[in-house]
């Protein structure tokens, strides 16, 4: 029991620090257009390598991961990341920028459907709690970068933020020397994921599947879209922007929360129910959001965030079950493939936003979250009868 709790603590260490480093660059790039001299469309290729290396690698990493992962993996793309992310602030020039986002990305794309599946194999049971637990590290990690890293780079200068790489090293090295290094994924497999997945091909609960992916996808496109403009939404709300800036840092924390709880309670009512409860959720804080002012106008974009992270583990865990034999593939697809499509959507709001205006933009997310609902109904409905015929 003392030996699992250990290997749980460390793999939730190591990924505050991981997720940390995978938001350093947002925060970071309009000193990296005023120091480095990066233009609006190099800031945004930058961010859009970054993205398509981290998220479409996922679901292929994740399959791989499945015969062939291994807990000392962590360690390696853990320390990679710390090193490549950072580097980002020294390096001279784009292309070496570029090259630096990519290794990063490849390095996540591995990271985190394996992390996913070590975690819950290393969790003998309530891997909702365990899981959620993990997610809300990383999550605390990704929400606290700005608060951090901006103050860093104001005071001391940019490049000085590479010295941040340092706790994320030496957690991967306690990671590589800790006993999570020996955990093996399908241990006693002697069949490859890929071929084991040409031979279960016509088997798989294709509907369920696809259903879930573009319910992750609907998700993360207004996720994302809040994680981009929530700081000018409240600069047009009227609040100056040093305190407009900490609304990305109390919606990210809030989001911190809400994958906690949720975690806890699709263990005492499971996920599917606390999975609908939290999509409604999201419907209502949303419009609300939208139409607030003052302290109302904190509290819904606060309860926005924790019903929108709150479906993150539980997404996990539904995929797994769908794919029990694929369990890093399912990871790699709820965390890459959904925020890689969801990032299609951001562009779409994006350019509305520069059309309409970005309260009108955001108005039509309420769109896409509906029709996440209808599909999360659809979703259910396969999953009892697939469930049922099983």
């Amino acid at each position: 029991m003392q030996r699992r709790t250990f290997q749980l603590a460390v793999l939730a260490f190591n990924h505050f620090w991981i997720d940390f480093y995978m938001n350093f660059v947002p925060p970071l790039l309009y000193l990296l257009g005023k120091e480095r001299g990066l233009t609006l469309g190099q800031q945004s290729t930058l961010m859009l390598v970054l993205s398509m290396f981290s998220a479409t690698l996922q679901p292929l990493l994740g399959l791989w991961a499945d015969s062939r992962g291994k807990g000392w993996h962590l360690a390696v793309t853990g320390a990679i990341i710390s090193l490549a992310m950072t580097a980002v602030a020294w390096v001279p020039g784009l292309p070496f920028m570029l090259l630096a986002v990519s290794l990063a990305g490849m390095a996540n794309a591995l990271y985190h459907p394996l992390g996913s599946v070590v975690t819950t194999q290393v969790a003998a049971y309530n891997k909702g709690s365990v899981l959620s637990a993990y997610i809300t590290a990383g999550s605390l990690g990704y929400a606290l970068t700005p608060v951090i890293a901006v103050p860093i780079a104001l005071y001391y200068g940019l490049v000085s933020t590479a010295w941040l790489a340092i706790p994320g090293v030496i957690t991967s090295l306690l990671l590589a020397i800790s006993s999570v290094a020996s955990v093996r994924i399908n241990p006693q497999s002697t069949t490859s994921a890929a071929s084991l997945l040409r031979q279960q091909w016509r088997q798989l609960p294709l509907m369920p599947l696809i259903l879930l992916n573009l319910i992750v996808s609907l998700r993360s496109w207004i996720q994302m879209a809040f994680n981009s403009f929530a700081v000018q939404l409240m600069v047009e709300k009227g609040y100056r922007g040093e305190i407009a800036g900490l609304a990305l840092t109390w919606f990210l924390f809030a989001g911190t929360i809400g994958t906690l709880m949720a975690g806890r309670w699709a263990d005492r009512w499971g996920a599917r129910r606390v999975f609908w409860f939290s999509m409604s959720a999201a419907v209502v804080f949303l419009g609300l959001t939208l139409v607030s002012n003052g302290w109302l106008l904190w509290l819904n974009l606060g309860l926005l965030g924790a019903a929108l992270s709150a479906s993150f583990p539980l997404t996990i865990v539904m995929a797994q079950e769908l794919l029990p034999d694929f369990a890093g593939m399912a990871s790699g697809m709820m965390q890459g493939l959904g925020f890689g499509l969801g990032s299609l959507g951001l562009f779409l709001t994006g350019h509305q936003a520069e059309s309409s205006g970005l309260i009108p933009a955001l108005t039509w997310l309420l769109a896409p979250a509906l029709l996440a609902l209808l599909l999360l109904f659809q979703f259910n409905r396969y999953s009892l009868q697939t469930k049922a015929r099983q």
